[in-house]
């Protein structure tokens, strides 16, 4: 398995949730394409608003880049995963 692109993406817990429930993620990284991997970590905020990881992450593949979604901000694609 060649993990040679590999995105790493900070998000909060319910967007992990959603992504890996779903199976995409909608982005405004152009360099993404089928066939790399998408590190998705959780990241939480304390009170003072220092950010760290929770240790839950899920590594996806990318199936497929689409940008022609209707209501689509400009420039973002929809990135639909797979998991391994």
């Amino acid at each position: 398995m060649d993990k040679t692109n590999v995105y790493e993406v900070d998000v909060a817990e319910k967007t992990f949730n959603d992504i890996t429930s779903y199976n995409f993620y909608i982005t405004d990284n152009k360099e993404i394409k089928k066939g790399d991997y998408i590190l998705f970590r959780v990241v939480v905020k304390d009170e003072k608003g220092e950010t760290s990881y929770t240790g839950t992450n899920a590594m996806l593949i990318v199936n497929n880049v689409n940008d022609t979604f209707a209501g689509l901000a400009e420039n973002h694609s929809v990135v639909f995963l797979n998991k391994n």
